[in-house]
């Protein structure tokens, strides 16, 4: 099987940036709690299997790419203040946005290997790697009413 073509492999990495920005404080938050309880070795097997394929691949390309815009994406916060001694000021909701960014930074560089190297991951391995985003994006599936 050939491993998707950049245009669609940036199309996923667009849709990670997308949910990102619709996401709140709380769900920030929530994408670090959920990738801090995911399971470590699973996710550490599949880096290294994303690793190993990169240093062949051109897909890596897009995970620079990926990696590139979301440092953008963690320094972007918006209008800022920097007071004495270039320390981080509180916004309004109470919240440090750079801070709340860069706790989710792994989340999401997970998610970017799990949709560029989708292929070479296995089904356990893609679904930790995409598990943090996903409690936050998707909607919890429907309770049964006859229970």
């Amino acid at each position: 099987m050939n491993p998707p073509e950049p245009d669609r492999l940036e199309g996923r990495i667009d849709s990670i940036f997308v949910a990102l920005g619709r996401m709140s404080d709380a769900d920030l938050i929530a994408v670090r709690g959920a990738w801090m309880g995911g399971d470590a070795d699973v996710r550490e097997g599949a880096w290294t299997k994303a690793r190993a394929v990169a240093r062949r691949d051109p897909r890596s390309r897009v995970l620079d790419q990926g990696r590139d815009r979301l440092a953008s994406w963690v320094n972007d916060v918006g209008i800022t203040w920097a007071g004495a001694y270039n320390r981080s000021v509180v916004v309004p909701a109470g919240m440090d946005q750079g801070n709340l960014r860069m706790n989710a930074v792994p989340a999401v560089l997970d998610a970017m290997v799990a949709v560029i190297f989708d292929d070479e991951l296995t089904d356990d391995e893609r679904d930790a790697l995409l598990e943090p985003l996903r409690r936050v994006t998707e909607p919890p599936p429907a309770e049964d009413e006859d229970e």
